[in-house]
């Protein structure tokens, strides 16, 4: 029984590898044609509504917080002194949970 097991198996693994000769050739606007010309690299919302891209700018923080520790308020960028990971910049009104 294993005896047959092996032959099918080994039948199966040399019917895989037997290839079809020569591989198809890859088309001229193909990606992976070293020839095909660049793509596009914007989203594609963007690359079809006809904005052009824009550099977003976060507003400005008034404070900065540790995510860890939001006791811990800065004015400027920088780290948590307790846990040493970056302060995040604190937008809108925070809430306190009860």
């Amino acid at each position: 029984m294993i005896r047959i097991l092996i032959l099918f198996a080994a039948a199966i693994l040399l019917a895989g590898c037997a290839g079809g000769g020569a591989p198809e050739p890859i088309p001229d606007d193909h990606p992976a044609n070293p020839a095909a010309p660049e793509a596009d690299s914007r989203p594609v919302t963007q690359a079809f509504s006809g904005e052009e891209k824009r550099e977003a700018k976060p507003p400005a923080a008034e404070e900065y917080a540790c995510p860890m520790h939001p006791e811990v308020r800065q004015k400027e960028p920088g780290k948590c002194p307790k846990c040493g990971m970056a302060l995040e910049p604190v937008r809108g009104k925070e809430h306190e949970h009860r």
